[in-house]
């Protein structure tokens, strides 16, 4: 069964690490809204629509890209409770929250403003996520398929070893290449504050992997009644293996803004987050969209 796109069709855009993902060739239906999703959609076109937008060319410019998330408001982790207790001191949520607007900024820089030149576009965002700490996720990592996918993408069979960092650039050059017009993005919502930051805390066994969202647009609006998502090939080089399952609380945030695409679609995508308290940064885990033609958005790679 053939991965060709990393697109996968997932119940909320915000996914976690243990979503089951559901892969858009091998589950075609999936495509299919249902009335309610549909008009869910069909509301938030309209006032996707209404939104002024800026170029993402200028988003080329990092500090500018910076300066466009500082104004973005955040909003805070519910109240702690005796079951779900903070994750982190005052001070490093504090600290979180900047590095959360710097991630965004550098992410929409790196990952989806172009030079011109695919290869160097490519190489700039592999050095970001390099000189974040990341690393390409090893062949047996969970939901990669390494050999599966590579061959599916590139045509060529993934040889024994072969570069991870290499075969993820010949990934990352031959989606580009192909990307269609409604995931080619050129666009952004123009106000700062149209656009989404969210921080909760969420248990690994009791709490929701879900925040209550207050922006005044409302959580359909951002998270529709289907979404899909994409999957990350990297990891943080010093990522806990047990992050997940071992019973702890963890701070997770989402990051997401209205993009306009090459064919006139708009929609809103969102960068997905856990806090490492170790290296007291961000690990990026997921990329997602809703109130999309989830047929025609795929194709992105991360």
């Amino acid at each position: 069964m053939k991965r060709k796109w990393s697109l996968v069709i997932i119940a909320t855009l915000l996914v976690a690490a243990t979503s089951v993902f559901y892969w858009l060739r091998s589950r075609p239906t999936l495509y299919e809204p249902t009335p309610d999703e549909a008009q869910i959609a069909s509301k938030a076109q309209v006032e996707y629509a209404a939104l002024e937008m800026t170029p993402l060319e200028s988003f080329s410019d990092l500090n500018q890209s910076q300066a466009y998330f500082d104004q973005v408001p955040i909003q805070a982790p519910q109240p702690a409770t005796t079951q779900i207790p903070a994750a982190v001191s005052d001070t490093e949520l504090a600290q979180a929250k900047r590095k959360l607007r710097t991630t965004i900024a550098q992410f929409m820089h790196y990952r989806f403003t172009t030079t011109g030149d695919p290869e160097r576009d490519a190489d700039r965002y592999i050095g970001w996520r390099h000189s974040r700490g990341d690393v390409v996720k090893p062949r047996d990592a969970r939901w990669m398929y390494w050999e599966e996918n590579y061959e599916s993408i590139t045509g060529e069979p993934l040889a024994p070893g072969y570069n991870l960092d290499r075969a993820y650039r010949d990934i990352h050059l031959k989606c580009e290449a192909q990307l269609p017009q409604a995931s080619r993005i050129v666009s952004i919502g123009a106000d700062p504050a149209e656009s989404l930051l969210v921080t909760w805390w969420a248990h690994t066994h009791i709490g929701s992997d879900q925040p209550i969202i207050t922006h005044p647009r409302g959580k359909e609006y951002w998270l529709g009644g289907k979404g899909g998502g994409f999957s990350t090939y990297f990891k943080c080089a010093l990522e806990d293996p047990h992050q997940f399952t071992r019973v702890q609380v963890n701070l997770h945030a989402t990051a997401a803004v209205i993009v306009e695409a090459a064919d006139g679609s708009r929609y809103p995508i969102s960068l997905n987050l856990v806090w490492n308290t170790t290296t007291k940064d961000w690990m990026i885990y997921a990329l997602g969209v809703a109130n999309a033609d989830l047929a025609k958005v795929r194709g992105l790679v991360l």
